[in-house]
């Protein structure tokens, strides 16, 4: 509904031994909005919060299995895992 969100401020990611941080964004105001009610739970304005190391690793996964060698793996890894369960049923 063409409202922004702006950054409220960053915080570290409760039980991650690694201290990676995640960015909580809210939105400007959410009066006057349709999906008010799907949107969030609470009488707040909507918050998000974004997690940049995460979301690289997600598109670094996601590059890799919509390449041909990717494409390549898992079908050889279909062919493989048919095998193996066929000896261990015999």
């Amino acid at each position: 509904m063409e409202k922004r969100f702006v950054f409220s401020y960053r915080k570290y990611v409760k039980g991650n031994q690694y201290g990676r941080q995640e960015e909580v964004y809210t939105c400007e105001d959410c009066s006057g909005c349709p999906y008010v009610k799907q949107c969030k739970k609470t009488d707040k304005n909507r918050t998000i919060r974004l997690n940049e190391e995460l979301t690289s690793f997600h598109k670094e996964v996601i590059e890799n299995l919509e390449s041909i060698h990717g494409a390549l793996l898992r079908m050889n890894r279909s062919i493989q895992a048919e095998g193996t369960f066929g000896i261990m049923k015999k």
